[in-house]
């Protein structure tokens, strides 16, 4: 029996391996004797017991073994204490809660005194785990060290009440600890290579002094029960943190290093008084940092790439303890919520000295234009000035200068009375007492300019008080003395430059002043003198300003001495209406020159006006269609002669946004239109383009007939009133009425009629009025291949075909008329008389010639020379006869052939006569005529009274015609 059981256990010695700490024999004992197993159940029936357990697969046997250690067995476990260490060996991959309600069900019965455990060792991988958290093993604070080997996972809750553990190791086959896993133990030493995960609270009271962990993700609370050992906290490898609270109440944590760490959900950092540094680099997102941070000191973070966040530095206390300072380069600040005690700021870029002048005031600011920042209302910023605290207090103060020097202003982060924070920098502000100067603009004004108050800061830049350039609301200029802007020369404008607020004396700049032409009609009088220039000056509102100068001031004395009245006038016109006619235009203002006035007074006599875009201004001059130099246009910076195609004095321009634009409504030419009489209304619209030259010139059209259309029934001249129009940059049409004569040139219709009185066409002859037609109808008139013979004319109260003509022809005539002609058809001088048949035939059986009798034509007209041809000849039999052609041979033996000519008075005249015959020429009658005609030729078959005789039908066409 002993032997037997030897054997049995080395055998399963080698199935289980052995321990390090206890001898193999003792460790892997498994008894099968029913006495051992009787010592397991106390106060129950065995059977029922192994009954229980073996349907839980959990039949356990208890033994001592050598040494005093002892174990329980199961299908899924062993478990054996040896020297106060707990080993559980797993087998099959138990499930985590199974385990749990053995290890607590030991612990409620104090099974192997594990009671007293020290040291847990987990041996074996577990299958699923499970959140019951109902279920948990009541380890006892004597409890000190936790290992495990070969496994995979620390089960939840596994451990949670385990708070006296110190330590924890594995073999590397860890990857995760799981939620609460070890959630009040206060953890000093872990030794876990591949841990990688960490699920909520599963270490949340680590209370070693370094804790450093190459986890990747945590996906629940890390450090979060009053880790009052930690001092720094290194996660290299941690990229997200999932959890409510990642450290809270960290009493002792002064360093935190998460360099890839990206994201944070819930609190990131909270009550970590001493907390001094945190590298985050990586950190884009979180919810809340330092809640309840409560820091000993002031303390300064920075998060170079945090994009969001909703809360920074939120304390309990209404005013905290001490500021939390947090630089936040990449943060949009405005709808992040922070503590009383915090400021956070995007950047800190004040501008560190100013220059103020003497008598003026100044701001300074902590911040510079483009920092964000926000600060809590616990905080505020004092200012010292010269090492003295001043009353100046927040962002902005105002600095008065009151002497030459050099001042040295600090800004000071405090907390109320206390806290003091060395943040922001020094600045520093010069107090000079500055000079102003200026520099002019040197201008080209158009004549009759005025500066204005508007235009006189443009007469200057660079204007600096010291070495400040001045904005244009920081000073004024005052013009003292005006060009004379009446004539074109060289000048000057004296202003006066002053800095607002009396900051420095002002001084007096010259600016150097041409005087151009701008926009102006330039009009010259004798000798090419200037008379007066008309210039447009542009306004605030749109509109222009013309005022009247003397140019070039060229000439003395008088306009025009030859001239004893006026010599040039103007006139100004508002167009209102869409369309207006030049007459009903309005004229608001007229002035005019005599030839006598003076050079140096005509000019003055104009007075200024206002004109809008869209008028039209009209310049008349006596002497421009002689002289086409004596208006010059002046615009966009060239000049031109506007006289050089012109054709009318009454020159106009409208005037536009860019200036004077000339305009040439009444500048073209009529023509002579020439019409016919009876001329419809479509032709006389086509003849109205025509009626006007145009010259080239765009945006004109000729409209329409002003009263009305020629009179085309009338023969003659009529003067006809024909309106164009040009359309101007306003988008409105000027109308101008020209005079068109208009001649309506007779029209004689010759109708032609046969003696039944048909018509047989109709010509009608257009003649310029002034001469005369000559009436002159062909004697012989071709229609349709008839040829017709003029008999006579009728007068306009005869009637073709019932009326006898009148002999002759027509006179001339000067006005249109109508004339008829009368011809006579020559088909009807026709009269003949000729047979309807015509027989042949061939007996003579040697000879074998056709005979035929001799029939009658006889020509029956008095005049009537007849032409006649065969016109065809057709077979309708042919009994198998053959008709020879001209070029055939007559042939040599017997052949169905024959050869017929047509005989004239016993004379052949067409000889071979066949089907292909056609318009044949066969001679010309003379009236009274009277002609014989007949078949001849030969037949070339057979004759014999034996053989049938043989018939032939043919038809013969003639064509009769009158000869010319």
């Amino acid at each position: 029996m002993r032997k037997k059981l030897l054997i049995y256990i080395v055998c399963l010695l080698v199935l289980l391996g052995g321990s390090n700490n206890t001898p193999a024999w003792a460790e892997s004992t498994l008894v099968g004797m029913e006495e051992t197993e009787n010592k397991n159940v106390i106060g129950k029936d065995k059977e029922k017991v192994a009954e229980e357990k073996q349907e839980k697969g959990e039949i356990t046997k208890k033994e001592n073994v050598q040494g005093g250690n002892e174990s329980v067995i199961g299908d899924k476990w062993h478990i054996s204490m040896v020297n106060g260490e707990l080993l559980v060996e797993l087998k099959g991959n138990p499930d985590a809660l199974d385990v749990r309600k053995q290890l607590k069900k030991m612990h409620d019965n104090n099974e192997l005194q594990i009671k007293n455990t020290k040291k847990v060792i987990i041996r074996g991988t577990f299958g699923s785990d499970s959140e019951n958290k109902d279920i948990f093993i009541p380890w006892t604070d004597q409890l000190k060290e936790v290992r495990f080997e070969k496994s995979n996972f620390i089960p939840e809750y596994f451990f949670s009440n385990a708070k006296g553990v110190t330590k924890y190791s594995d073999d590397g086959s860890v990857t995760e600890f799981h939620r609460e896993a070890m959630i009040y133990s206060p953890l000093e030493y872990i030794d876990s290579p591949n841990l990688n995960s960490i699920e909520d609270k599963a270490i949340a009271s680590l209370n070693a002094e370094h804790i450093e962990l190459d986890i990747e993700e945590i996906n629940g609370d890390f450090l979060r029960f009053e880790a009052e050992k930690v001092k720094t906290i290194s996660l290299p490898k941690l990229k997200k943190f999932g959890g409510e609270y990642f450290i809270y109440d960290a009493f002792m944590l002064e360093k935190v290093d998460v360099p890839v760490l990206e994201t944070a959900s819930g609190t990131f950092l909270g009550v970590t008084p001493k907390l001094k540094e945190v590298n985050a680099p990586k950190l884009s997102e979180a919810d809340v940092l330092f809640y309840h941070s409560q820091f000993e000191e002031t303390r300064k973070f920075r998060f170079p790439n945090l994009q969001f966040v909703n809360e920074i530095g939120y304390s309990m206390t209404p005013y905290g303890d001490f500021p939390l300072i947090v630089h936040v380069p990449k943060l949009n600040i405005d709808q992040v919520k922070i503590g009383n005690s915090s400021l956070i700021y995007t950047s800190l870029s004040p501008q560190n000295s100013y220059i103020g002048n003497v008598g003026e005031a100044i701001e300074i600011q902590a911040f510079g234009p483009h920092d964000k920042w926000k600060m809590g209302q616990a905080l505020d910023i004092q200012w010292e000035k010269n090492g003295e605290v001043i009353e100046d207090k927040g962002h902005t103060i105002h600095v008065p200068i009151q002497e030459e020097g050099v001042d040295v202003y600090q800004p000071v982060l405090v907390q109320g009375n206390k806290n003091a924070v060395d943040f922001f920098q020094e600045i520093k502000v010069e107090k000079v007492k500055l000079n102003l100067t200026a520099e002019a603009v040197p201008q080209e004004i158009a004549l009759g300019s005025e500066i204005t108050e508007q235009d006189a800061k443009g007469l200057v830049t660079n204007v600096r008080l010291g070495d400040k350039v001045l904005q244009p609301d920081e000073y004024k200029v005052e013009v003292l003395l005006q060009p004379d802007t009446n004539i074109i020369r060289d000048s000057t404008i004296q202003v006066k430059v002053s800095a607002e607020g009396g900051q420095a004396d002002p001084v007096s700049i010259d600016i150097p002043t041409k005087v151009v032409w701008g926009e102006t009609l330039e009009l010259l009088g004798a000798y090419h003198s200037n008379v007066i220039g008309l210039t447009l000056h542009g306004q605030v509102d749109g509109t222009f300003k013309m005022t009247g100068t003397r140019g070039n001031k060229k000439g003395n004395g008088r306009v025009h001495p030859e001239f004893k009245s006026e010599y040039l006038s103007g006139s100004l016109f508002s167009v209102k209406d869409q369309i207006s006619e030049l007459d009903n235009l309005e004229e608001y203002y007229r002035f005019s020159v005599n030839g006598q006035d003076s050079l140096d007074q005509a000019y003055k006599n104009f007075e200024s006006q206002i004109v809008k875009l869209g008028d039209v201004v009209q310049i008349r001059h006596n002497q421009i269609l002689s002289w086409t130099s004596l208006i010059t246009l002046h615009h966009e910076g060239s000049s031109s002669f506007v006289g050089g195609d012109i054709i009318n004095s009454n020159i106009s321009f409208e005037v536009t946004k860019s200036g004077y634009k000339k305009l040439y409504y009444n500048q073209l030419e009529p023509k002579r239109v020439t019409v016919k009489h009876g001329a419809t209304e479509e032709e006389l619209n086509q003849k109205l383009q025509e009626s006007i030259d145009l010259r080239g010139y765009e945006n004109i059209t000729i409209e329409r007939f002003r009263d009305g259309l020629p009179n085309t029934q009338k023969d003659g001249k009529q003067e006809i009133a024909v309106v164009v129009s040009e359309i101007l940059q306003s988008g409105k049409k000027v109308e101008y009425v020209y005079t068109v004569p208009f001649i309506v040139n007779p029209v004689v219709t010759e109708k032609v009629y046969n003696t039944d009185g048909e018509l047989l066409e109709e010509r009608e002859n257009l003649f310029e009025y002034g001469t005369s037609f000559s009436p002159n109808p062909e004697n012989l008139l071709e229609k349709d291949g008839v040829k017709y013979k003029y008999v006579g004319w009728l007068s306009g109260q005869q009637t073709p075909g019932e009326d006898v003509p009148k002999e002759g022809k027509p006179d001339s005539v000067k006005e249109t008329t109508t004339f008829s002609y009368v011809y006579l058809n020559p088909n009807k001088m026709i009269h003949v008389s000729l047979p309807t048949e015509m027989i042949f035939s061939s007996s003579d059986t040697v000879k074998k010639d056709i005979q035929s009798n001799q029939y009658r034509i006889e020509n029956h007209a008095e005049e009537a020379k007849l032409n006649i041809k065969l016109a065809s000849f057709e077979t309708n039999e042919d009994a198998g006869i053959r008709l020879l052609m001209p070029s055939d041979s007559d042939p040599i033996q017997d052949a169905e052939a024959m050869r017929l000519h047509l005989l004239i008075n016993g004379n052949v005249r067409l000889d071979s006569v066949n089907e292909k015959s056609n318009m044949l020429e066969i001679g010309t009658m003379n009236p009274k005529e009277t002609w014989t005609m007949q078949f001849g030729g030969k037949y070339f078959g057979e004759l014999s009274k034996e053989k049938e005789k043989k018939k032939t039908d043919h038809v013969m066409i003639l064509k009769f015609s009158v000869e010319e």
